[in-house]
């Protein structure tokens, strides 16, 4: 079901290019900040704290433990250093220039190989950091700018147009 917006927004227009180390830091804050990797941190940490002091557990097993926390405590952030490398160059569009065009419809992203049109229903919230709005269509999956590419103003406007199409939505499904 198509839902109309509530109101008819000024299109909001720019454009975005994305180096390389850009990314990979981008890439990087966003894959340290979820629970799970905190979790795995912590047990890891404590694990290795019990087995230093606590002097019941045998030896070799306590090297053992320390060795394999050691090791998921490195494997994490090479493997999630990994897969963003890997997405980066695989992305037909990475490090090229996209026009962005933000209006009551949705989002449409343009660069010189693909078109992306995002309408307002598919967008699930909208989050920002210092430096960057991330635009979230799963809780993998997301779009994302640089802060300064917009206004303020410009910025409460399209939070504005995704409320606005969230109620529809969920007056819809009642």
């Amino acid at each position: 079901m198509y839902l109309k917006a509530l109101f008819i927004m000024t299109p909001i227009t720019f454009s975005k290019q994305i180096d390389y180390k850009t990314y990979m830091r981008l890439a990087l804050r966003i894959s340290f900040n979820s629970w799970t990797l905190r979790i795995i941190y912590i047990i890891c940490f404590v694990a290795i704290l019990i087995s230093l002091t606590y002097s019941e557990i045998p030896t070799n097993a306590a090297i053992f433990l320390v060795m394999l926390c050691v090791g998921i405590m490195f494997i994490v952030p090479l493997r999630a250093y990994g897969l963003a490398a890997n997405r980066y160059k695989s992305s037909p569009h990475a490090g090229e220039k996209s026009f962005w065009e933000i209006d009551e419809n949705g989002i449409e992203i343009k660069s010189s190989v693909s078109v992306t049109q995002i309408k307002w229903n598919m967008v699930i919230r909208i989050t920002s950091t210092k430096h960057w709005i991330f635009i979230w269509y799963s809780n993998s999956q997301y779009s994302y700018l640089p802060k300064n590419t917009i206004t303020s103003d410009e910025l409460r406007e399209i939070k504005k147009m995704f409320f606005s199409n969230k109620k529809l939505r969920e007056s819809a499904n009642n």
